[in-house]
């Protein structure tokens, strides 16, 4: 940097010329770039403009403080002397007040532009009922026809508004007239009398034809919409959206009936609820970051404390933003968790396809994909109690297999709730709490036990993706807090002046076996970390290789019990055992996966398939690791927050000037080797279990399934050559945590 900035000051006239040139370049490529509506505001000619402004009252700021020309050298050294002198004392004096002022800027900026852009927008939608099931039918409105009315009901208490659904196959820009719509209230009282322009109607356009107040008691009315369309409106081929849904009135169309009914919806109500929603979690967003800001750089708390309550409020705050049924698969273990709570409370167990629930969490109110209707549901259920506790036979979703202690920290919310007399929302969110308590208290715990990297350690506990599983049933919470945890603890025995105690052994070989059978054995290569501890350090040699081996034993023999069937398959049957199915164009085809005697016999297939997915999903695996794609991979998330995390991580892989280097170059190789054969695993396993013989590559993988093999891996950035002048780890913590707040306001962003 040094170097750099001798350069600039060295070519004051050329730095000059070519920010003035970036700033042009700038307003021009905003200028003459598509813009979308929503963001007509901010990148507007005039927005644009008063940037590039801004920014070149910036540059001149800047030129005139440091490229200023010397005169009177003698005068300005002095003076610069002085005005140095008296920067630096107010910045010693008042560097944290400037700090907090800072955050709290950006945290304000933050909220008030997703308010803006996004939550204002989205308060003023209206929540979609069905009066009449929108079909694929259309009419055509022709020249013929001159007025469309529909009575119809409404099965809710009260509505705001309704929407016919339009579609066109002339989009003309010349578009003329007006269609008019009237509302009747029992055929004879006018409700709503209102017109549209033909030329702001499009292609699957819903007219929201809205009331001046609330109506009423609806479901006691019957109301009529009558449409008037103007006389040249043939032209446009605009036709209506209609449905051949049995027991509704059909359309009359010229004072005749017709043979469909208009198909439309109700508008029920605004979703002015998103307002407080979202408000709340930014405002405890920002007062989050200026505590952390006050832990970590005015009272300095140990970096462990700092670590747990930030997993616990930031990841407490994602899940009211990724609500329950978004995170994976999360369904199924929410039913395992519940099977488990059911076996300890001895209330009895049914097959795989049923388990014994209450009758309000037997109801499926939410859905895997961002809606509305899932916050909306969290919002007006998160204080109430149970209404019926009586215990009922109700549908699962299957049996995954998962053993109990994969699933404690959910049936053990579940147990709560149910004593404590919680609702269903209450029961979901404690039984996802305890889930990321359990995760908390591990990297709690391998924080005080880690020598270094504590950095690293903080950033990927608090990474988007992390925090989305972690809080949730399922049972990565589980495995990221038991592979962590391992990892600190191989790394202290192997690297910390402390003396290697037989508690420590056997905390590391419970820790090992968990991390087997959480996945299959896919990472069983990394529990075999506990090589990295020398010899030197047990009481004797003798001692070291005898606890060596039976660790590898113990290792070896869990990962042969937990995959006998795997390995049966691999030595004696070749035959297809697995299979998956692919729906097809008019039925389900069943295609047979890849199987460990099909590979055996055909080795390059498996070269093939591991190069291809390699060259075409690394990519992704990389961005959905660091949270780009959260739920079920249709919420990403912008690049650049991935690219900030990559930032950071690096960062927090190097060391500080006097800190040793620990681990060395053999050290290196043998952590790189073992985290490439759990890599080869992951896909192992997804190919024989998951992919279709006919796929050219391995499916079904997520980034997340690499997350455990991070920590290692990123150690062996530590090196000699690229260290900090001082420690930083606190620096790049809070980086790392304001960076995983930017992804939260950019997540509302997204689904909103």
């Amino acid at each position: 940097m040094k170097k750099l900035w001798e350069t600039l000051k060295k070519h004051k006239k050329e730095t000059v010329i070519g920010y003035i040139v970036l700033c042009l370049i700038y307003m021009i490529v905003q200028l003459v770039r598509p813009r979308n509506e929503r963001y007509m505001g901010l990148y507007s000619v005039k927005g644009i403009i008063m940037h590039t402004v801004i920014f070149l009252c910036a540059g001149i700021a800047m030129y005139s403080v440091f490229f200023a020309e010397e005169k009177q050298e003698k005068k300005e050294n002095k003076s610069r002397k002085k005005i140095t002198e008296i920067i630096r004392g107010f910045w010693g004096k008042y560097h944290n007040v400037i700090g907090i002022f800072l955050v709290v800027l950006a945290m304000v900026y933050g909220t008030l532009y997703v308010y803006r852009t996004d939550i204002r927008v989205a308060m003023n939608s209206t929540r979609d009922g069905i009066i009449t099931s929108v079909g694929t039918g259309k009419i055509e409105i022709t020249e013929d026809i001159v007025e469309v009315s529909q009575e119809f009901t409404v099965a809710e208490e009260e509505f705001i508004g309704i929407s016919p659904a339009f579609y066109m196959e002339n989009p003309a820009n010349d578009r003329t007239g007006k269609i008019e719509a009237v509302l009747l209230r029992n055929a004879q009282e006018e409700i709503v009398k209102t017109s549209i322009d033909v030329s702001e109607v499009n292609n699957g356009f819903s007219w929201k034809i809205m009331f001046p107040k609330k109506e009423l008691q609806a479901d006691k009315q019957h109301y009529t919409l009558r449409l008037s369309f103007p006389e040249d409106i043939s032209q446009y081929k605009i036709s209506l959206a209609v449905t051949n849904e049995e027991g509704s009135a059909k359309a009359i169309v010229n004072e005749k009936e017709g043979k469909y009914t208009l198909a439309m919806k109700s508008q029920l109500e605004l979703n002015h609820f998103l307002r407080p929603y979202f408000l709340v979690i930014c405002g405890i967003l920002t007062l989050f970051a200026v505590f952390l800001y006050y832990l970590l750089f005015i009272k300095k708390v140990g970096l462990e404390w700092c670590t747990f309550f930030s997993i616990l409020v930031i990841g407490s705050i994602y899940g009211f933003l990724i609500t329950p049924y978004m995170v994976p698969d999360e369904e199924t273990h929410l039913d395992m968790a519940y099977r488990y709570a059911d076996i300890l409370m001895n209330t009895g167990n049914t097959d795989d396809f049923h388990c014994l629930k209450r009758v309000d969490d037997a109801q499926k109110l939410f859905i895997s994909d961002p809606s509305f209707e899932n916050y909306r549901y969290v919002y007006e259920n998160i204080g109430k109690t149970v209404e019926n506790e009586e215990i009922i036979e109700a549908e699962a979703t299957g049996n995954s297999g998962a053993y109990l202690f994969m699933h404690f920290p959910g049936a053990l919310g579940i147990i709560l709730a149910r004593i404590f007399h919680l609702g269903y929302v209450q029961m979901l969110f404690l039984g996802r709490f305890m889930g990321l308590l359990v995760f908390a208290l591990a990297v709690f715990l391998g924080m005080r036990k880690i020598p270094f990297g504590k950095a690293t350690l903080f950033v990927l506990s608090m990474l988007p993706i992390t925090l989305q599983q972690a809080n949730s049933f399922s049972y990565d919470s589980i495995l990221f807090s038991v592979a962590l945890l391992y990892m600190c603890y191989i790394f202290s025995m192997a690297y910390s002046q402390e003396k290697l105690k037989a508690l420590d052994i056997a905390v590391c070989c419970i820790l090992g076996i968990a991390i087997i059978y959480c996945k299959s054995g896919a990472y069983t290569p990394i529990v075999f970390l506990f090589l990295l501890i020398p010899i030197k350090k047990f009481v004797s040699k003798k001692a070291g290789y005898i606890c060596m081996g039976s660790l590898s034993v113990v290792f070896l023999l869990g990962f042969l019990v937990k995959n006998i069937k795997v390995v049966n398959t691999a030595t004696v049957n070749t035959a297809v055992e697995t299979t998956n199915k692919v729906m097809g164009i008019q039925e389900a085809i069943t295609i047979p996966n890849y199987s460990l005697g099909y590979i055996l016999q055909n080795p390059m297939v498996l070269f093939d398939v591991l190069n291809n997915t390699f060259a075409d999903k690394t990519e992704f695996y990389l961005q959905s690791m660091l949270g780009q794609h959260l739920g079920w991979i249709q919420i990403e998330l912008s690049n650049v927050l991935v690219m900030a995390f990559v930032v950071i991580l690096l960062l927090s892989a190097f060391r500080a000037r006097g800190e040793k280097q620990f681990i060395t170059t053999e050290n290196k190789w043998m952590i790189f080797l073992l985290c490439a054969a759990s890599v080869m695993l992951v896909l192992m396993g997804m190919l024989v279990s998951w992919t279709p013989i006919t796929y050219v590559s391995v499916e079904g993988i997520q980034g997340r399934y690499f997350f455990p093999l991070l920590l290692p891996l990123l150690m062996i950035l530590r090196n000699s050559k690229i260290i900090f002048d001082k420690n930083e780890d606190r620096a790049i913590m809070f980086s790392g945590c304001m960076t995983t707040i930017a992804a939260a306001l950019c997540f509302i962003h997204v689904v909103l």
